[in-house]
């Protein structure tokens, strides 16, 4: 599991202090399926992918390939290795999954430059420079 915290974010002295995500929330209403290593593939592909890479990409990119399901990561090692590797399989990063939302649920500027904000400052996420949509995350969150 890669998310268990978040910072608090904001501009308080207690911005950096983490907060525990409970996944159970999304769990519930159907938003988001926990997934684990169950097979002997799944296990041998974590293995794999596991010399090359941190253990949460690599269980992600073994869970990823077998059920052909879409790996959304932002770690160019376990992007390039998943590309090498598995060709047909779906790759998005942070940014691309947030764009996709903002784009169908046409998030009020004002909204998605919060959004953003709160991503950086409580994910400790921000899209690098090799990111093609570093532009637009730059440019949507200057709308506060």
């Amino acid at each position: 599991m890669e998310i268990r915290y978040v910072r608090r974010g904001g501009g308080g002295a207690d911005a950096d202090e983490r907060e525990a995500v409970n996944l159970s929330d999304f769990q519930e209403p159907g938003l988001l399926t926990v997934a684990s290593l169950e097979t002997p593939t799944e296990v041998a592909s974590f293995i794999a992918f596991a010399a090359e890479m941190d253990d949460g990409e690599a269980a992600a990119c073994a869970l990823a390939v077998h059920s052909r399901g879409i790996l959304v990561s932002d770690d160019r090692k376990a992007r390039s290795v998943i590309s090498q590797g598995s060709p047909g399989a779906q790759l998005l990063t942070t940014s691309e999954v947030i764009k996709a939302w903002a784009d169908q649920s046409r998030l009020d500027p004002n909204a998605l430059a919060r959004v953003l904000i709160d991503v950086e400052e409580r994910g400790n996420f921000r899209p690098s420079r090799h990111d093609p949509l570093e532009s637009w995350w730059n440019t949507a969150r200057i709308h506060l």
